[in-house]
């Protein structure tokens, strides 16, 4: 579920109990980690799976840059001996053009969103920069069961502006043959909506069925498209940040709070639980590492956090501390 089409990423206001003082994320009683279902994760680059046993892990995708080896010194050259000859007048030289600045690096591909399909046979996903498309967005998908080194096929490819508070998500609709998808976009004519929503098509000849702004598809495409007619919106409350919802309606997500004092400002991540439609939660635990919540863990009672570039695992019940899942971001887990 494209859990964030109608919470904005920026922070809002939010309703909840709040704790003077939230007990830190690391401490408590760890979290146990049960790992069933499809997980899928990123490292610079590279997309990668496992299904229902995290040490049996699957390369599904590399678009890191390749390593070149060092380059081999050159041999010496024998100086020439030396012979008197008369000092050759030094040619004028004529001052050439000024080199033009080089354009600015393109940075390295990254995958951005992934999701995985019911039967755990299709796994999509938006890659920024790819190596054949730098600059640019890309809704690809693969299989699992295909033979290692097999390339993605596209489905969309659009610029890329890498706005940091425009988040890229993508889910595969039950019939698995669609891929729901949303990214920053700029549209000519310019619209009023940086976001768009498309949907790409699966099979013989892969293709984006539908595309439009954001507040298009809120106000009537969703319902208009035969491709997500029987897609329901997600509710507007609670209104959090990287906010999840889980099996049952649970939700995670967090909150920014701005802790100030006469010496220092710094900003601490809550991680927030609570009901999908209702305003109210509770403030979980608060890490002063920037935080972000990525997707429920098949039970139910646990949600996968991202910090440092690694994910975690947060029992939401009870006094539990965060726990090591993967080294990598982890992009979505499904049961």
């Amino acid at each position: 579920m494209l859990a964030g089409l109608v919470v904005p990423v920026a922070l809002v206001a939010y309703v909840a109990a709040r704790d003077p003082q939230p007990r830190n994320c690391g401490s408590g009683l760890s979290t146990a980690v049960h790992v069933s279902g499809a997980i899928v994760w990123s490292t610079p680059g590279v997309l990668w799976l496992a299904d229902g046993d995290i040490s049996r892990s699957q390369k599904l995708a590399d678009y890191a840059p390749v390593r070149q080896p060092p380059a081999s010194p050159s041999p010496p050259t024998a100086a020439a001996s030396p012979v008197a000859s008369p000092s050759p007048t030094p040619a004028a030289v004529t001052p050439g053009p000024s080199p033009s600045p080089s354009p600015p690096p393109i940075p390295a591909a990254a995958i951005e969103a992934a999701a995985v399909s019911a039967d755990h046979k299709l796994v999509a996903f938006l890659v920024s920069n790819p190596p054949d498309e730098p600059g640019k967005i890309s809704l690809r998908y693969v299989s699992p069961q295909d033979p290692p080194g097999t390339a993605a096929k596209e489905l969309f490819s659009g610029a890329w502006g890498g706005d940091p508070d425009l988040v890229s998500q993508v889910t595969v609709l039950p019939d698995s043959q669609h891929i729901l998808f949303q990214v920053a976009h700029h549209f000519d004519p310019p619209e009023t909506d940086p976001v768009l929503v498309g949907v790409g098509e699966i099979g013989a000849v892969p293709r984006l069925a539908e595309q439009d702004p954001l507040h298009l598809f809120i106000r009537g495409d969703h319902a208009a498209w035969p491709e997500t007619k029987d897609y329901k919106l997600p509710p507007d409350q609670p209104r959090l940040q990287s906010r999840v919802i889980g099996p049952n309606g649970r939700v995670a997500g967090l909150m920014v709070h701005i802790v100030s004092t006469p010496l220092v400002s710094r900003s601490l991540s809550e991680i927030v639980r609570g009901r999908s439609g209702s305003p109210q939660g509770t403030i979980v635990c608060a890490s002063a590492d920037p935080l972000r919540t990525v997707a429920f863990a098949p039970d139910g009672h646990s949600v996968a956090v991202v910090r440092r570039g690694a994910t975690e695992v947060l029992d939401l019940d009870g006094d539990h501390s965060l726990t090591p899942l993967v080294r990598g971001a982890a992009l979505a887990w499904r049961p």
